[in-house]
């Protein structure tokens, strides 16, 4: 009798976390500021582990197999929402010589020299690379990294942002973001013209909207074609507050990648927290997440043609 009135109880709970959950997954959303967290906590993973959980816990067969039903349920819908079915074969027919190579990682603060993101860079040899959470890096650790890549110019920046590009730079601004996360905008000479980079770490305070953050993010793109945006948003792709970027930016994942776009955490696609986003003169040939042992998040690399104006 306690054993079942205990179930019934869990149950109870999970259902009332589900029903929340749903709200806000599929219809709030991060709207209203003050319920954003509730949104962030309960990504579509996570309601169909507690569905299924549910599915385990429920004393009768109905609220079982309502339970299994909505897991199923919750499954397709985000399969539907974030499996990429891969890039445009059509696409991949690029030379070479027209592409633009991009890597991003969250390096999750290591100690010095991050000797698994050098390994990256050699084995993508992207033309910019850019890093968040590189860790408090020495001017010894700055020369460590110059030393492993000397092929590439180097750019450390306080608030943990690392940019290394194999094509001409320059700096154009670097801050904060809503006096919390940080930015810095730099440009490349490409031959096909002049690119803008906005790489950005949005902060993720528990009980605070990112919607300035993300809104500032955007502004320093300042309308550019050329424009590509990279960082930790720190934000899921589903959040309301994407959808003023478009369509003047194209989430390069779900225009060239395949599979999951969840990047955090440890290989698991429970947030898509790290992203690419790029302008309209962009087309995607190939968007891939890199997993290493270093970080708790994924890598993102894309290969993309620049078209002409």
């Amino acid at each position: 009798m306690v054993c079942r009135v205990g179930r019934s109880w869990l149950s109870a709970v999970g259902w009332l976390i589900l029903g929340a959950g749903l709200f806000m997954q599929v219809v709030l959303r991060d709207r209203w500021d003050s319920l954003a967290p509730l949104f962030y906590l309960l990504p579509l993973p996570a309601l169909a582990i507690i569905a299924a959980a549910v599915t385990l816990v429920s004393p009768g067969r109905r609220s079982r197999w309502s339970a299994a039903l909505l897991t199923l349920g919750i499954g397709l819908v985000w399969y539907g929402r974030c499996w990429a079915p891969g890039p445009d074969p059509l696409a991949s027919r690029v030379l070479p010589e027209e592409e633009m190579r991009i890597l991003f990682w969250n390096l999750n603060r290591p100690k010095g020299l991050c000797q698994g993101a050098v390994e990256a860079i050699r084995a993508e040899q992207p033309h910019v690379a850019a890093f968040v959470e590189p860790g408090r890096l020495t001017e010894a650790d700055q020369a460590a990294w110059r030393a492993a890549l000397p092929d590439y110019a180097f750019d450390y920046r306080a608030r943990g942002l690392l940019v290394l590009s194999r094509l001409p730079m320059r700096l154009r601004e670097y801050g904060k973001l809503d006096g919390l996360g940080g930015y810095v905008t730099r440009e490349f000479q490409h031959p096909g013209g002049t690119i803008r980079l906005v790489l950005a770490d949005v902060y993720a305070h528990p009980f605070l909207t990112r919607r300035q953050q993300l809104k500032e993010v955007l502004e320093h793109t300042e309308g550019n074609p050329t424009a590509i945006v990279v960082g930790d948003m720190n934000t899921p792709r589903e959040s309301v507050h994407f959808e003023a970027w478009q369509p003047a930016l194209t989430p390069a994942w779900e225009a060239g990648g395949h599979g999951w776009r969840e990047t955090w955490f440890w290989g698991l696609p429970l947030l898509s927290l790290d992203q690419m986003w790029v302008g309209s003169r962009w087309q995607v040939v190939e968007a891939r997440k890199l997993r290493g042992r270093f970080s708790d998040h994924s890598g993102l690399t894309a290969r993309l043609r620049l078209l002409p104006p």
